[in-house]
């Protein structure tokens, strides 16, 4: 399940203590955040120490970001060394979205390193200040937005091909989620990809404003609290109308404390000669 994810971080440590890593490291400690760091590995060390600030990290990052941008031939070795040192917070990201991707580990991995290099070409250095927790944030939205894409076309493609259909057996995973989606999307409409922008990823979706948001997700809200009391209704119902089916047919029966009834009859003949 993992082999893929700690192949690709072995293959990164090693490329790292390679003779060209460490030719290429030279030239790139002309910057002076990175003077200090003799070899690419204590540089990695310190990255992923607890002693390190946080402060002092960033602004390595943000270097290594630089460089990684300019596209020059140590742009790839700037990539890696971000990657290694924000390692333990990527491998959290990782364990935590492998249920979105039914378990699939080696699709994960590679999704995960495809987001995070485009969220290292992309990072704005004249607007973020915490590099490192912005990068593992922005990587883990992208992953996030391409698992809930996947789910919606293979859900459109189930559909089209007339596959959706109601299940007898307990659903996999995949297919919960595929049903959810559907049943979510019925009841809420467009509201629904609000929901998952704020549910999934806590992030209001791109281009809308609080009010507007809020406005959504309480729409949404709504339908879903409605569809929810009507099957409360339905089932009150069938409560009641079972239990006076219930009560019709036991009006004949004799008390669990009564005497049978042969017995009872006798007692009846006995009181009447008496009389």
């Amino acid at each position: 399940m993992r082999s893929q994810w700690t192949a690709l971080r072995r293959a990164m440590a090693r490329s790292v203590r390679s003779l060209k890593a460490r030719t290429l490291f030279r030239s790139m400690r002309t910057l002076e955040v990175l003077a200090r760091f003799e070899e690419p590995t204590l540089l990695v060390d310190m990255l992923t120490s607890r002693d390190a600030s946080f402060d002092e990290k960033d602004a390595v990052y943000a270097g290594l970001v630089s460089i990684a941008q300019a596209h020059g031939e140590d742009a790839e070795l700037a990539v890696s060394l971000i990657w290694l040192g924000l390692w333990p917070k990527l491998d959290q990201l990782y364990r935590r979205r492998l249920r979105h991707f039914g378990g699939d580990g080696d699709e994960l991995a590679a999704e995960i390193n495809r987001q995070f290099t485009i969220a290292v070409r992309r990072a704005d250095l004249q607007k973020i200040t915490r590099m490192g927790a912005t990068l593992v944030h922005n990587t883990d939205r992208r992953v996030g937005d391409m698992a809930r894409k996947e789910w919606r076309r293979s859900l459109a493609n189930q559909a089209d091909a007339g596959k959706v259909e109601a299940r007898s057996r307990e659903p996999a995973p995949d297919e919960s989620v595929a049903d959810a989606l559907k049943w979510l999307r019925h009841m809420c409409g467009a509201d629904v990809d609000v929901l998952l922008s704020i549910v999934v990823d806590g992030n209001l979706p791109a281009g809308t404003s609080v009010q507007t948001v809020r406005k959504r997700v309480q729409r949404a809200r709504d339908r879903l609290k409605a569809e929810i009391d009507v099957d409360r209704k339905k089932v009150g119902h069938v409560f009641l109308r079972t239990t006076a089916l219930r009560g019709h047919e036991t009006t004949d029966r004799p008390c669990a404390h009564s005497p049978p009834r042969p017995v009872a009859q006798a007692r009846e003949r006995v009181h009447r000669s008496g009389r």
